[in-house]
């Protein structure tokens, strides 16, 4: 990687040196040189300066007044802005317990006095250099992360995200134009039973032969309208703004996607048809904003029906939406009536089948509605915000319990909690989970908390504070549906986990699908290179758990053993497990 001399020669660098000579010599010799100098002779004052002008390198004394090195290191690596300044110390003492707690405070070279012209030029221009390679890097790696944010790294179309923000700068258009525009959300019925028939590679196949047919439409109708996105916004739905429109327009060019659509796909030399259906909501009629309109387009989806079907947003007869309303206004009073519940599923050893925990699930049994999924009720949660007062109460229920199980002699076990991105926003997590532990006094390795690759990668810097303080406390944390979130090893390997949790997608085919097999062999090999633990979900048959545990995997989790159960349930299920393991021994 090159670095333009010119840009580093305009670097500004920061001298602190309490010799009046020693430090008018070190700002002659690099002002020659071209470089912005800033000298001040003790620590504080570089601590201010540094503060004020941010400089590109610290060339610091070792020994100072008021604030030597030492002290002036620790407090830079702790401001957030300056911390990863690249600082070398300037030392007439070549002490190695002195060199050693520099580096233990984050020093990155060392120049022992008296030192030539040479040697000084060359440890900044080194630093300076590593320093731009570690910014370039990060820049890059945050560009990455923005990209992943807003597209589907399967079909490389904008994901929901993307999909919104286009949606949003359109409608900005369309307004100042004052016409109409479409939003169409296409749903391939039969797509997810090819994932759970024939495995997650082929249904990745699909999704890619689905997204080249939509490039392709997109150049077609650019002759009579505009598509400004098209997105891949689920698992089996794509989405399309068409603008300008009329509802005519907007059904015929729908009804023609659909056509293309529903042209046979190739899986495995076998011709297979997949029903395609169409919702759309048109803009200004059908909402007014970007959420409005995605959602109606969504609930406007008609049922399949031979050839396709195209539908427009109807308030009067949208069921669907009608449910989601329901559930919206019922999940504000939920928590109050105490209609949510937790079942436990147990997770076993895969060498004995001992019990080592359970994973708490989150339930709701609305009066009216019945068991509703947590499919359904929890991205509605985390949409509105309720998913914090609803997440901290499974924290603090799921901790009673594993707290009142291991006080009955049950164990040693931990209990499993999931925590949702929305929580992870919250600067009231960890004081949260502090204060759970504390009041139901279960010891931090008891709980494990599990979060989703897409978590880790949304908001990596707060993330992994959090991670840290939560790991420094005992507290052990997972990568729950590992292998799904398409997260980097840069990512993972930055966060201190103690277990992977492979998806259940992986695991439920894996003895017949080749590739299922590969994923899972290659996330046993990585846990293994991170020191990690793994735990398979969706164990159902006695031939999957004993090749998961000949590869190696430490863990089991599924029906095999258990279905989840209620707390009486599982403590019927524990005290049954008890009685079988005194038996046999």
């Amino acid at each position: 990687m090159e670095h333009d001399t010119k840009e580093i020669q305009k670097a500004k660098i920061l001298v602190a040196e309490d010799d009046p000579i020693i430090r008018s010599n070190l700002v002659r010799i690099l002002q020659l040189e071209g470089y912005d100098v800033s000298a001040v002779e003790d620590g504080h004052q570089a601590l201010a300066l540094a503060r004020a002008i941010h400089p590109d390198l610290i060339l610091s004394d070792m020994m100072m007044p008021i604030m030597d090195g030492h002290a002036c290191l620790k407090a830079i690596r702790n401001e957030k802005e300056i911390a990863h300044t690249p600082y070398v110390f300037l030392t007439a003492r070549a002490d190695r317990t002195d060199v050693r707690e520099g580096m233990k405070l984050g020093a990155d070279d060392y120049l022992i006095k008296p030192f030539l012209r040479n040697e000084l030029l060359e440890v900044v221009h080194t630093q300076l250099v590593r320093s731009a390679r570690r910014l370039e890097e990060k820049n890059r790696l945050e560009q990455e992360t923005v990209r992943l944010r807003k597209f589907d790294p399967v079909t490389e179309l904008a994901n929901r995200r993307g999909f919104e923000e286009s949606l949003h700068n359109t409608l900005a258009w369309v307004s100042a134009q004052k016409s109409a525009l479409a939003v169409v959300v296409v749903t391939l019925n039969a797509l997810p039973s090819l994932r759970q028939s024939h495995g997650a590679r082929l249904y990745e196949h699909v999704l890619k032969i689905f997204a080249a047919r939509l490039f392709f439409l997109q150049k077609q109708l650019s002759s009579s309208c505009k598509v400004p996105e098209i997105a891949r916004i689920c698992d089996s739905s794509f989405a399309l703004i068409l603008s300008p429109v009329t509802d005519e327009q907007a059904e015929l060019h729908t009804r023609s996607l659909l056509t293309v659509l529903q042209e046979a796909v190739e899986v495995e030399n076998e011709r297979h048809f997949y029903q395609a259906t169409a919702g759309i909501a048109m803009y200004p009629r059908d909402g007014q904003d970007v959420l409005s309109l995605i959602q109606n387009a969504e609930a406007a989806e008609p049922e399949p029906q031979p050839g396709g079907n195209v539908a427009f947003f109807c308030l009067e007869t949208s069921a669907r939406l009608c449910r989601r309303m329901k559930m919206l206004q019922a999940l504000h009073t939920a928590l109050l009536n105490n209609e949510f519940f937790l079942c436990f599923q147990p997770q076993l050893a895969a060498s004995n089948h001992k019990v080592i925990g359970f994973e708490a699930l989150l339930r709701w049994r609305h009066p009216e509605l019945g068991l509703v999924s947590p499919a359904e009720f929890i991205p509605l949660a985390e949409t509105n915000g309720l998913i914090i007062p609803i997440g901290a109460w499974v924290l603090k229920q799921a901790c009673q319990q594993m707290q009142s199980w291991l006080e009955q002699g049950f164990g040693p076990m931990r209990i499993a909690v999931n925590l949702s991105a929305r929580q992870f926003e919250s600067k009231e997590l960890y004081p949260l989970i502090c204060e759970v532990l504390a009041d139901t006094k279960l010891a931090p390795q008891h709980l494990e908390l599990e979060i989703t690759e897409s978590i880790a990668m949304q908001n990596a810097e707060q993330v992994s504070t959090i991670m840290r303080q939560l790991t420094e406390d005992g507290v052990l944390l997972a990568m729950d549906d590992f292998g799904t979130g398409y997260s980097s090893l840069s990512h993972l390997k930055g966060y201190p986990l103690s277990i992977l949790k492979i998806d259940q997608v992986f695991v439920r085919h894996f003895l017949e699908d080749e590739s299922d097999e590969a994923i899972i062999k290659a996330i046993i090999a990585l846990s293994q290179s991170f020191n990690l633990n793994v735990i398979a979900e969706g164990v159902e048959t006695l031939a999957q758990a004993e090749r998961l545990k000949t590869l190696g995997c430490q863990y089991f989790q599924g029906y095999l053993f258990s279905q989840p159960l209620t707390a009486e349930q599982a403590t019927l299920w524990l005290t049954e497990q008890q009685r079988l393991a005194h038996a046999t021994t």
